[in-house]
């Protein structure tokens, strides 16, 4: 208090002597915490189990949890194990270095993962050691050929895996290939419009707003209530995240986005696609928005429809919809589209960014036609220069009802998110070797009049199917087996064994996996999804994550079965032993 006094009385003017330097405002103004506090709220206030950043409210991934929570208990182990090796057993010299643990932390949660084309080096290895040894042993030995086709040279076929993940085509190139004239457009008004959620939350801008409640309430809602202007009713439909279906399991292709509590308060992410990439994220975005939609108000003879997990949330009408455990919106919307044509409407409108809805409607659309014939349908499609309106009566019309109801189990068979694509061989390809083979569509009909029927080698509709995909790959081939046609394409063509077709054992499994996802969309006029376990599908259940895994081969690969491959590096003068790999492949 002296002190304070007599500092008073030497420096009148001096405002910051009697203070320490760190109660400074410049300093203050750095130490933020209580800013951030007031920005993003407290968050020792927040009842979540979730580890959270505070500056920018992102919750943090299991590895850094896993940090955080072992780090003590680490340190400890990893001292007591120093200290008994360099000071009491003296095993270790105090000089020797000690490594890093490299533990995921807040700035560096996930170690880098080897990359793609780290991994196409390596197979191609694998390749070129294979493919001379297999030279030079064709040179001295009697081999069996025939044998060696049918087993594939990886674990992972090349022609339908990447790296050990289903290959990706190109969807929308489906829609280039069938769509042939200039579509009408759709009138200024219609009876009803069907948004797919997920894709309008993509290409609505959120450049200036700062909060997820600013986003609902000045982007969002404003979206809804522009469409109802042009329309009598308006459904907005999400997608369901159900953490063990296959559709969750193969969503890792698109990256893990940055994790961010959905809350009306908490700042909107600089990178908005980044965090549309988790499915958390969405679910919970999702949520918060059906029920921001279920709190509007809704203009006077209007109606506005609304997905929440399995149920239909309606404003401005009494009726009711019953329960949909579909998980897709891409299913989903036919279920409302449905329930529209049965409420009076005849003209619909479905805006989405996905393919798969417009290849759902064109195999559905002779069901629409038997609940209304007078319905006319429009799928407002993609975003910026590619917008564009898909008239779905014409594409109907020009395809034939046969042609359509085959459009669906075509798509599966040559890719699409549940399945792989070919590799080098994409819709197009497709397109033109089903114009050269008629028969393929009275299997793809069976295939969608039959949903999730077992597929054998020894039956009609994998023997067509089979014969198919050897004229994917070769127009001109008599082929009708694609071992066959595999020799052939390698030992007369010069083709890669990445431009040779599956083998038929994973070719079964490819089909299995058509079968399981045609399946789901042929049934989606039904509001229940009774479909099976997806274990026999084409699909494994991963032990330590949990997770949906392709089963890509039953056989064993090639190396393994052909005895012509195998070697050794017995350096003994009297041979191999009996324990040697060459003596136990015979």
């Amino acid at each position: 208090m002296l002190l304070k006094e007599f500092e008073d009385e030497c420096f009148p003017n001096s405002t910051d002597c009697g203070y320490h330097h760190e109660e400074g405002l410049s300093a203050q103004k750095a130490f933020s915490l209580a800013q951030v506090i007031n920005e993003f709220g407290n968050p020792f206030l927040d009842n979540s189990d979730e580890l959270l950043a505070l500056d920018t409210r992102n919750v943090l991934n299991e590895s850094v949890v896993n940090t955080v929570r072992t780090a003590y208990s680490l340190g400890k182990d990893q001292y007591a194990t120093y200290f008994k090796e360099v000071i009491i057993d003296r095993t270790r010299s105090i000089h020797e270095p000690i490594k890093k643990n490299l533990l995921p932390l807040f700035s560096r949660p996930q170690a880098k993962s080897k990359t793609k084309q780290a991994g196409k080096i390596s197979l191609l290895k694998n390749d070129v050691a294979l493919f001379s040894h297999l030279y030079i042993v064709l040179q001295h030995r009697a081999s069996d050929m025939t044998t060696f086709f049918s087993h594939e040279n990886h674990p992972f076929p090349p022609s339908l895996s990447d790296n050990g993940k289903l290959r990706l085509g190109k969807k929308s190139d489906l829609l280039n290939i069938l769509v042939k004239d200039i579509q009408n457009y759709p009138p200024d008004s219609v009876d009803v419009k069907l948004l797919d959620g997920a894709a309008v939350v993509h290409f609505l801008n959120t450049a200036n707003v700062l909060t997820f409640d600013q986003y609902a309430d000045q982007v969002f809602l404003p979206y809804v209530m522009k469409q109802l202007e042009s329309s009598r009713r308006v459904d907005v439909v999400w997608d369901k995240y159900i953490p063990t279906s296959i559709k969750e399991s193969t969503r890792e292709k698109r990256g893990n986005g940055i994790r961010r509590r959905v809350e009306g308060s908490n700042k909107l992410p600089g990178n908005w696609a980044d965090f549309l990439r988790d499915s958390t994220n969405k679910q919970e975005l999702f949520k918060f928005l059906s029920s921001k939609i279920a709190n509007m108000k809704c203009p006077e003879r209007k109606k506005v429809v609304t997905t929440s997990d399995a149920t239909a949330l309606i404003l401005g009408s009494n009726q009711s919809m019953g329960p949909c455990d579909r998980e897709e919106a891409d299913t989903r919307l036919l279920i409302h589209l449905q329930d529209a044509l049965q409420n009076g409407c005849t003209t619909c409108l479905v805006r989405t960014v996905d393919t798969d809805v417009v290849v759902i409607l064109i195999g559905k659309f002779h069901h629409l036609l038997t609940l209304c014939p007078d319905v006319n349908v429009w799928v407002a499609f993609g975003t910026g220069k590619s917008f564009t309106y898909y008239y779905m009566n014409t594409i109907y019309e020009d395809l034939g009802k046969e042609k359509s109801l085959a459009v669906p189990v075509f798509h599966s068979f040559t890719g699409c998110d549940t399945t792989s694509a070919f590799f080098g061989r994409g819709k197009k390809s497709a397109c033109e070797a089903w114009n050269c083979y008629k028969d393929i569509t009275r299997a793809f009909t069976y295939m969608a009049a039959h949903p999730f029927m077992q597929v054998r080698v020894d039956e009609e509709p994998f023997q067509v199917l089979e014969c198919f995909t050897v004229l994917m790959y070769d127009k001109a081939s008599e082929q009708q087996h694609v071992n066959k046609a595999r020799k052939e394409l390698f030992c007369h063509k010069g083709k890669t064994m990445e431009r040779l077709p599956p083998t038929q054992d994973a070719l079964l499994q490819h089909l299995k996996r058509v079968v399981y996802q045609a399946g789901i969309w042929c049934t989606s006029k039904h509001s229940e999804q009774h479909a099976p376990a997806p274990e026999g599908w084409g699909w494994t259940l991963q032990k330590d994550t949990q997770t949906w895994a392709p089963v890509w081969n039953v056989l064993p690969v090639a190396s393994k079965v052909c005895s012509e491959l195998v070697k050794c590096s017995c350096k003994s003068q009297r041979g191999c032993s009996t324990i040697c790999a060459c003596r136990k492949a015979g």
